[in-house]
């Protein structure tokens, strides 16, 4: 399973090492693309964007800076505009260092399609 993470850094709550281990604890079968720790392309918002198309799940991060980043709000523009289906975790709540518990239960075709325009800012 190939799964996006959108997430924002600016509020302090999540830290590359965290992103780190998030990657870390997923199953190996599945394959993450976090864009703080693997886009490395000089096109990055398209790389952004070619991730998001052939994922198979997007995982939305959500701390406070997440519902107000314009970047997370791009993101999940595209993740609509693909059909791709969203999860939305609270990595606080859940805890990051377990996200493959949280994730057994969330398959693509157990998640609702992005449609949350009130709660991401996503219209």
């Amino acid at each position: 399973m190939k799964i996006f993470v959108c997430y924002s850094t600016r509020d302090g709550l999540l830290t590359a090492d965290e992103l780190r281990r998030f990657s870390r604890t997923l199953p190996e079968n599945y394959c993450v693309f976090i864009d703080l720790l693997h886009n490395n392309s000089s096109d990055v918002q398209g790389r952004i964007e070619a991730e998001i198309a052939i994922c198979d799940l997007v995982v939305g991060l959500v701390t406070p800076a997440f519902r107000q980043s314009p970047w997370v709000r791009i993101e999940l523009r595209h993740a609509k505009w693909y059909q791709k289906h969203v999860s939305l975790l609270l990595p606080h709540q859940h805890g990051l260092l377990c996200p493959s518990a949280f994730l057994a239960d969330h398959r693509p075709n157990q998640t609702d399609t992005i449609d949350r325009g009130s709660n991401t800012g996503v219209t």
